[in-house]
């Protein structure tokens, strides 16, 4: 299971780095600051899951 969580985080590192160019891409103002809440939240997603193993696995 944890396996499985942890190709979890590696993905929502992934989709958040993509989300981190796609805002540096923007021109608008407004664009760049929905793009840059979306990386935050794949980011706090990632470090939520890493602390779950890391409580459950030891």
């Amino acid at each position: 299971m944890f396996q499985e969580l942890k190709k979890l985080i590696i993905d929502l590192s992934y989709i958040q780095t993509i989300w981190d160019a796609e805002a540096k891409k923007r021109q608008d103002e407004a664009e760049k600051m929905y793009a840059n809440g979306v990386s935050d939240g794949f980011k706090h997603a990632a470090v939520a899951l890493d602390s779950i193993i890391r409580k459950y696995s030891t």
